[in-house]
């Protein structure tokens, strides 16, 4: 899966090779199979991080926009998924809060960005996605950690202080320290 696409960490950030990788995704992502690099600031303990994955499957028709109201009907299905299968409820369970920013599709590069956020009990944090279509599937960047968002970056890179603490692809939950200063990918 490496043939793919890699991962390019700013500086003061790391990336963990094959046994590290494993390691990490055993111990934070349950296991799951469809990551292709883990980057972590250096001295991190996992808590935020940079994760980079393939997904087989991904298609965009341009001519429809993004409906928002449906992305947000599949987040919150995964939440309640993530919640029942972690033993969530009350004040400890991931709940929805709002979209930061909203889905946007850039038809230029075939690319998709957007944040969730959530509460965590009294913990706002926020999920940033950017997706792009490759040859049959789609690379997915997803970067952990917690609010708040300061900027993003030239480009529309995004910001290292901005992240999540779920992954519903892999149905994990963390409560993360304050990210660092900000960093672009």
């Amino acid at each position: 899966m490496n043939d793919i696409a890699t991962l390019t960490p700013p500086q003061g950030w790391k990336l963990l090779n094959g046994s590290q990788k494993q390691r990490f995704i055993n111990e934070h992502l349950s296991g799951a199979e469809d990551i292709i690099a883990i980057a972590l600031p250096d001295g991190g303990d996992g808590s935020v991080f940079a994760q980079l994955s393939y997904r087989p499957a991904g298609y965009v028709d341009e001519n429809i926009q993004i409906d928002p109201t449906r992305v947000r009907q599949g987040i919150s299905e995964d939440l309640d998924m993530l919640n029942q299968e972690s033993g969530l409820s009350g004040n400890d369970a991931v709940r929805w809060k709002t979209f930061s920013p909203a889905p946007k599709y850039d038809s230029a590069n075939h690319c998709v960005e957007y944040g969730v956020e959530l509460t965590i009990g009294s913990d706002s944090v926020l999920n940033r996605y950017k997706m792009c279509l490759v040859r049959n599937g789609a690379v997915v960047l997803t970067l952990v950690g917690t609010l708040p968002i300061t900027s993003t970056c030239k480009n529309g890179a995004l910001p290292r202080k901005t992240a999540c603490a779920t992954n519903a692809s892999t149905r994990t939950a963390t409560r993360a320290p304050k990210a660092h200063s900000s960093t672009c990918f």
